[in-house]
């Protein structure tokens, strides 16, 4: 796992005014790597506890068995907000069916859900 994010730090450089740049990037994209992998590697650790096939690192367990779960909230607004701009386009499309007499209207009604 370092050997990986340490390859990544030491691609080569373009020798230009980008350069620092380049660097801060492939820094960046090693540490994200790393972090990355290490998430990857706890989650097959638990993965592994859960089915019984290994038991977890002390520290592990113990950030595992202090992790709460978060209740979820409902989003009223949001649902609000949706069910308004469904309810918007609906009339105007009637409306315009309406107003135009159009045969095919419907159609459109149809086809905008």
């Amino acid at each position: 796992m370092v050997d990986l994010a340490d390859a990544v730090r030491s691609l080569p450089l373009d020798a230009s005014d980008a350069r620092a740049w380049q660097q801060l990037v492939h820094d960046a994209l090693a540490d994200m790597l790393t972090e990355m992998l290490t998430l990857w590697s706890e989650v097959s650790r638990i993965e592994a506890a859960l089915s019984g096939k290994a038991k977890l690192a002390p520290a592990l367990a113990r950030t595992v068995s202090e992790t709460r779960a978060f209740p979820l909230n409902p989003d009223i607004d949001h649902a609000a907000r949706i069910a308004a701009g469904i309810l918007v386009t609906y009339a105007l499309l009637c409306g315009l069916w309406y107003a135009t007499g159009w045969h095919q209207g419907a159609n459109a009604v149809l086809f905008s859900t």
